[in-house]
C-alpha cells in the first residue's frame, strides 16, 4: 500500500469520534458506489434511509412499478403501535383508506381500480403509546424521502416483459441462473418489488449464493431500504470470505461501509474501506483500490 494512502487512512481513523454524525457521502464515495451496481438506477439516496424502526416506513410497493392490480402493502412494524391507518393517494387525492390492527400488511382490494402509468403514494400512520403523556402520531412520510411512489406497468411494457422472460426460459441455464436473470429483467422494467420478492423466495433454496445476495442487496439499496440491504451485503461478505471470492468480498465491504455511515459507525466504515482497498490491491485492481483511497481521503477531510 502506498504511504500516501496509508496516511489518509490513519488520519481518518484519528479524527473520527463518537459524536461524529453521518455526513452526506462525499463525491468520490458516491461515484465509486454507483460504479459497483450491476444494473438499474444506482441512485441510492442517503445512508440514513429505511433504518428508523420508530417509523412505519413503506416496505412494498416502494419506488417501483407493479404488475398486480391487488398489491399487498407492507410496512415497518413500529414498537408499541396500537393500529395503522393506511391511505392510498392518486393524482386527484385520497383513493382508498383502511385501518389495520395487530398487523403490518394489508392487501389492496382492487377497487377503485389502479390505472397504468399513474403514480400512487402510500402513507402509513400510527399512534405510539408513550410511557407518560398522550400517544404520539408517526407516519411513513416522516422518513422524509421523496419519490417512493408506485405505478402499474402499462400493457405495452408487459408485452415486452413477457417476451424477455420467455427468452430467458428458453436458455440452457440452471434454475438459479434463470431466476437471477428474471430478477434482473424485472429490475430493467422498474419492477423492483417483484425482483425483490423473487429473490427473497429463493434464499432458503440457495443460502450459499453470493450472486443472489449481491443482487438482493443492490435492489434494496435502489428502493432505499438500507436495513435490508445491510443484511444482504453482510451475507455476501460472509459467503465471499468463506469461498475466497475476494472481489465480491471487497465490493461488499464498500457497500457495507456506505451503510455504516448511515448508522453512525464511521470507524466501522473506515475499517471496511481499508480492508476493501487491501483486497483490491492484492487482486491487482488498481482502479478500485484508488477509488477506495480517494473515499478514505475525503472522510479524513471531514
Amino acid at each position: 500500500m502506498k504511504l500516501k494512502q496509508l496516511a489518509a487512512i490513519t488520519t481518518a481513523i484519528l479524527i473520527v469520534s463518537s459524536s461524529w454524525g453521518p455526513p452526506a457521502v462525499a463525491v468520490p464515495g458516491w461515484r465509486f458506489l454507483r460504479e459497483l451496481f450491476s444494473g438499474g438506477d444506482p441512485e441510492v439516496g442517503s445512508p440514513r434511509n429505511g433504518i428508523d424502526t420508530n417509523i412505519p416506513y413503506v416496505i412494498t410497493p416502494r419506488k417501483t412499478a407493479i404488475l398486480d392490480s391487488t398489491p399487498r402493502f407492507e410496512w415497518n412494524p413500529v414498537p408499541n403501535a396500537t393500529s395503522y391507518n393506511v391511505t392510498l393517494r392518486g393524482p386527484n387525492g385520497i383513493l382508498w383508506e383502511d385501518t389495520v390492527t395487530e398487523a403490518s400488511a394489508i392487501t389492496y382490494p382492487g377497487s377503485p381500480a389502479l390505472e397504468p402509468n399513474i403514480k400512487y403514494a402510500l402513507t402509513i400512520r400510527t399512534e405510539v403509546d408513550e410511557t407518560s403523556g398522550p400517544p404520539s402520531t408517526v407516519a411513513s412520510t416522516d422518513e422524509g424521502i421523496p419519490g417512493l411512489s408506485f405505478y402499474v406497468l402499462p400493457e405495452a411494457d408487459r408485452a415486452q416483459l413477457t417476451i424477455a422472460l420467455d427468452a430467458i426460459a428458453a436458455e440452457d441455464l440452471t434454475s438459479l441462473a434463470v431466476n437471477l436473470e428474471r430478477a434482473k429483467t424485472y429490475r430493467d422494467y422498474s419492477l423492483m418489488s417483484d425482483a425483490i420478492a423473487l429473490l427473497e423466495s429463493l434464499k432458503d433454496e440457495h443460502p450459499d449464493s453470493v450472486a443472489l445476495y449481491r443482487l438482493l442487496g443492490e435492489l434494496y439499496l435502489q428502493v432505499r431500504l438500507n436495513t435490508q440491504a445491510r443484511d444482504a451485503f453482510t451475507q455476501v461478505q460472509a459467503l465471499a470470505s468463506a469461498t475466497q471470492s475476494f472481489a465480491e468480498q471487497a465490493d461488499a465491504n464498500v457497500f457495507l461501509a456506505y451503510l455504516a455511515l448511515g448508522s453512525r459507525e464511521p470507524n466501522t466504515a473506515i475499517q471496511l474501506l481499508n480492508e476493501a482497498q487491501a483486497l483490491y490491491s492484492d487482486l491487482g485492481d488498481e482502479d478500485k483500490a484508488s477509488a477506495t483511497a480517494d473515499w478514505l481521503a475525503t472522510l479524513a477531510e471531514n
